[in-house]
């Protein structure tokens, strides 16, 4: 069988009344353990085909349609997805890995680590930095819309993707809630991850002229507005995985940029700087360094943090960069948007090197006898930033990788003694310094300890999860007619 085009895809999702599709695709994505990944059933059926049928659904379908949706209709759009054709019209590697890799690697991401970063990222106070007014911009508390997204898809994966606020109404259930919080506010912070037809549709309809092979790679409403009131269909989540992680440091950036209040964007920048300080220093037997202030009355600042060990010292620039939905889709803006994110981080991290190996008088404490290196720490995965690809950038005067938040999660918890000559025999491999940090020490290092930042973050909410029927004693859900 030959390829496909989008626009046929959609097509075939069209012949379907939403209220007939979005159940079905919600009730099937339920059957999922959040965490299921490489599976037979999850590369049958992937998480990010469900997801492109529940939002053309909702963008392109209409109550008119006679056709009613079946276990045979998710089958042939399955199939259908599975043949479509390369969406780019010159492909080329970067333009095939790029968009690919962002469409699907997100799935593959642990709910845990995205839950408590956004907690630990967002919820935790950093010096120099004000709170940001959560409950104005999203309705709730952060910790209500965090606490909300997990107790809803709790109730969404028992209840066969169905969300019914009536449950709330049952005996017994203020009781429950009043131990962690009011259910008025757990209701609130659903009705934040809520949407309807109309505002999914005017938050992600795509422009005009916008060609059909770039609208696979588009916004999905239903990674921050997990569920869609369907009117008398009922309320559903047509997407499980992303119940639990619709409150994420990437929804929230948007949210936060959204509101229109100036500094957001600074402040994020300083949080994630301390953020990535948090976790180095939980590092075991390495120093960990501040950033310099230099130049004439203090106008120039380092790279952010400073790695000192007896084989290297690591230079760490943070930086609050995250890949625009065009950048991911590999459009011709993508080679722009990574020089102005990871190009700067990089020209840092060459400037502060300089600054070492000259001596310069405000870096006396940074050993200049050993060999340098750099991680351009980014906040969001760029998830092809490491292979080399020209669209991607080069090597400066030293050697540098990109890692994520993730990365630097992952080898915290490694010992300290053992990370950076891992990290250097990465670097000087031809072929492990083309992957993600991840992907390369985690075969060196199978059973690193717990991460200390993520599991204080996560232990705020830790009357919730797989035990959360059994903690709180609450009944299952039942829905109503």
């Amino acid at each position: 069988m030959g390829g496909i085009r989008y626009s046929e895809f959609v097509q075939a999702v069209r012949r379907y009344r939403p209220s007939d599709l979005i159940p079905a695709i919600a009730q099937l994505s339920a059957e999922r353990p959040l965490g299921q990944t490489f599976s037979d059933e999850w590369r049958a059926r992937p998480p990010w085909a469900l997801a492109a049928m529940a939002r053309e659904s909702i963008l392109y379908g209409t109550e008119s349609r006679s056709a009613r949706a079946t276990a045979a209709t998710l089958d042939q759009l399955f199939n259908l997805f599975s043949r479509l054709s390369d969406p780019h019209e010159e492909p080329t590697a970067h333009t095939i890995l790029t968009s690919i890799t962002h469409e699907q690697f997100p799935y593959q991401e642990s709910m845990f680590e995205e839950v408590a970063r956004a907690q630990a990222l967002f919820g935790h106070p950093v010096t120099g930095v004000d709170p940001f007014p959560w409950e104005e911009v999203i309705g709730v508390p952060l910790e209500a819309a965090i606490g909300a997204s997990l107790v809803v898809a709790a109730l969404t994966a028992e209840q066969q993707g169905r969300f019914d606020p009536a449950w709330f109404a049952q005996d017994g259930v203020d009781e429950v809630f009043q131990r962690f919080m009011p259910k008025d506010t757990l209701l609130a912070g659903a009705a934040y991850l809520t949407c309807t037809p109309a505002s999914a549709r005017k938050a992600s309809l795509p422009p005009d002229g916008l060609p059909w092979s770039a609208r696979r790679f588009a916004y999905n409403p239903f990674t921050s507005t997990p569920l869609v009131d369907l009117g008398a269909a009922g309320t559903w989540a047509p997407l499980s995985t992303a119940v639990a992680r619709s409150v994420t440091p990437a929804n929230l950036y948007y949210a936060g940029m959204a509101s229109g209040r100036s500094g957001f964007g600074k402040d994020l920048g300083l949080r994630v700087q301390a953020y990535v300080g948090r976790q180095l220093r939980d590092i075991e037997n390495l120093e960990i360094l501040p950033e310099v202030v230099y130049g004439r009355r203090g106008g120039e600042d380092s790279a952010d943090w400073f790695i000192i060990a007896d084989e290297a010292v690591v230079i760490v620039e943070a930086k609050s960069a995250r890949m625009s939905l065009a950048a991911k889709g590999a459009d011709p803006s993508l080679p722009g948007h990574v020089a102005r994110s990871i190009g700067r981080g990089r020209e840092q991290i060459d400037t502060t090197a300089r600054l070492i190996r000259e001596k310069h008088p405000a870096f006396s404490h940074i050993p200049s006898d050993r060999r340098m290196v750099g991680l351009v720490v980014t906040s969001e995965p760029f998830y092809m930033a490491n292979s080399g690809l020209p669209a991607y950038g080069a090597h400066g005067e030293i050697q540098t990788l990109v890692a994520s938040l993730r990365d630097v999660e992952f080898f915290a918890a490694v010992p300290g003694q053992q990370l950076v000559p891992a990290l250097l025999d990465v670097m000087d491999d031809p072929e492990q310094s083309t992957w993600s940090l991840f992907s390369s020490l985690q075969p060196r290092f199978p059973r690193p300890k717990r991460n200390k930042v993520l599991d204080a973050a996560w232990s705020e909410f830790s009357w919730i999860g797989d035990k959360f029927y059994e903690m709180t004693g609450a009944k299952r859900p039942e829905l109503t007619a």
